[in-house]
């Protein structure tokens, strides 16, 4: 191997029988360095999907600014808990500060709104173009949606039932309290009045929209506007993926069922968890009959067991694998057909192309299964992680010592390893390595020469290419903290 430094860039030759068979090019960028005497809340840290920006918590002598990037904000007496975040085309971002006479204000792409007695609940829309936040000011609740203040009310209900926009950004939903009522506020026209707020779902293609309503101690779904029957109780309320179909549990006398389409299904001591394969063609859920719980699909009622938990299905819809356990004992049953026992077992995954499923289980240690072989046996193992190539890797820890597992072969040992990503088509895998007290990258089995104290957990490792990706490191010395972007570049001989 060869070592070519020229500026900021580090490129690295690895030799393969005699033939450089790969180069891995290493260029690093200091996107900003701070003074040892500014405290950089790292847990702030909110980045981009392409990693392009990130935005952050930085208090100085005189307060508390949002920097993005290496650009700082203005500076404020707090910046409230939460906050910044991030559109998800990551163009925009918002904060909410506070002022020396502790009034709200909230900041929009380094725009400030007026100010309130309280701001929360801020949000983008999926397409980014929109913003809400809930506003207060004389003792009423308002939304404020990009920068119009909405009707006031004494109460905006946030936390568990907070507004919610639909999937194409152009519809907002929310429940408000007015005279002790609660309605739900759709796009700014008040709706149907319940006793107590409950959930709101829209359809995965914006076109239908249901929420649950309480009248008289009884629960009723109401779908685009239609309301439904009365039950004792409504839970897990879905939409299909091709939005054609509306599933929920109900609950009446006693007994719990399925209700699909307004189709009443067969009744259970408990119903929990339905959802549907990939091409909504097909309804899964679990059900406890007597002391046992089973799996029904196409209505049909499958084998039983003392307790039902993990569900997967392939992205084909062809396949289907859940765990199971009686007594101590835990299986896997794929297809209808049960694995060995484990005495633990975790969730299974399918491979992209549907044709390999793989899961953790434990007898005195873990064992990764892929399609019911048992590779080797560790203290612990990460989550699993298949290529579109159909390739499994994950990170395993042996006597204190972390190592990628690729296809069932134990790569080298490290202090601490972890972010396995895969490039988009499979062809290189990266990861995060420490040894020694330094951070590094490895890539396809290779070590990157540059080391750091650590890098930014909230960036992890992006591949904006087939052969390049992204991530970001710090470096601190007795003067500065410097967060330093990496890219790397692999080419093919």
């Amino acid at each position: 191997m060869f070592k070519l430094l020229v500026g900021f860039t580090t490129v690295f030759c690895f030799i393969n029988a005699g033939i450089c068979a790969q180069i891995v090019l290493e260029k690093t960028e200091v996107v900003v360095r701070h003074p040892v005497n500014r405290k950089i809340y790292f847990n702030s840290i909110k980045f981009s999907s392409d990693l392009s920006k990130f935005a952050y918590v930085v208090k100085t002598s005189d307060g508390f600014q949002v920097w993005v990037n290496d650009e700082p904000g203005k500076i404020y007496n707090s910046i409230i808990k939460g906050t910044p975040i991030i559109s998800p085309q990551g163009n925009r971002v918002a904060y909410t500060a506070m002022n020396k006479a502790k009034q709200f204000i909230v900041v929009i792409d380094g725009k400030e709104d007026p100010v309130l007695t309280g701001a929360d609940e801020n949000q983008f829309s999926p397409d980014g173009k929109r913003f809400y936040y809930r506003g207060l000011a004389n003792n009423k609740q308002f939304i404020v949606l990009n920068g119009q203040r909405g009707p006031a009310y004494d109460t905006v209900v946030s936390k568990s039932h907070k507004p919610k926009f639909s999937p194409d950004s152009k519809q907002l939903a929310y429940w408000v309290l007015k005279k002790n009522i609660f309605k739900l506020v759709l796009n700014g026209k008040e709706k149907l009045e319940t006793s107590i707020p409950d959930e709101i779902l829209f359809s995965p293609d914006s076109k239908h929209f249901s929420y649950i309503i309480k009248e008289k101690n009884q629960l009723k779904v109401v779908r685009d506007d239609r309301v439904g029957r009365a039950y004792d109780q409504v839970l897990y309320m879905l939409y299909s993926h091709d939005s054609k179909h509306l599933v929920f549990a109900a609950q009446k006398k006693g007994k719990w069922f399925i209700v699909l389409d307004s189709e009443i299904m067969e009744a259970y001591d408990l119903v929990y968890a339905p959802m549907f394969t990939p091409k909504s063609n097909r309804l899964i859920y679990f059900v406890r009959n007597g002391n046992k719980f089973h799996v029904v699909q196409k209505q049909k009622l499958g084998p039983g067991f003392d307790l039902l938990e993990m569900i997967a299905v392939s992205n084909d819809g062809q396949h289907v694998a859940y765990s199971a356990k009686d007594g101590d004992q835990a299986k896997i049953i794929i297809d209808g057909q049960s694995s060995k026992s484990y005495q633990k077992i975790n969730t299974p995954i399918f491979s992209p192309d549907s044709q390999h499923c793989a899961y953790m289980a434990k007898k005195e240690k873990w064992t990764m299964v892929l399609d019911g072989k048992e590779q080797s046996q560790y203290d612990a193992i990460s989550r699993a992680h298949f290529n579109s190539q159909g390739d499994l890797a994950y990170i395993a820890t042996l006597d204190n010592q972390m190592m990628l597992v690729l296809n069932g072969k134990a790569h080298k040992n490290y202090d601490m390893a972890g972010r396995l990503t895969f490039s988009p088509e499979g062809d290189h895998l990266a990861y995060l390595a420490r040894d020694h007290g330094q951070w590094f990258v490895v890539v396809n089995q290779y070590e990157s020469k540059l080391k750091f104290d650590t890098f930014l957990n909230a960036a992890g490792l992006y591949f904006d290419g087939p052969d390049h990706f992204i991530t970001y490191a710090v470096r601190k010395n007795s003067e500065y903290t410097e967060f330093i972007r990496l890219n790397f570049k692999i080419q093919n001989k």
